[in-house]
């Protein structure tokens, strides 16, 4: 099975930091396995922890949109 360009993004995202499929999970709250899975193409992650990484794989600290921050 061919691998999804998420999949090789996300992969070569994290070789290029340095980073660990560990600490790419302690990163997005997820497990080692869960990230191992969507590198192989396997799953793939929720569009909100992309984000998380994305942001994270940059430097920028990850906060939460507003509506998510107001009590309900």
């Amino acid at each position: 099975m061919k691998k999804s360009h998420l999949a090789e993004n996300l992969a070569a995202l994290r070789r290029s930091k340095g980073l660990s499929q560990e600490k790419v999970a302690e990163a997005v709250g997820v497990t080692r396995q869960a990230v191992a899975k969507w590198e192989q193409g396997e799953t793939a992650p929720d569009v909100i922890l992309c984000l998380i990484w994305l942001r994270h794989g940059r430097g920028v600290p990850y906060t939460p949109p507003q509506i998510f921050s107001k009590p309900i």
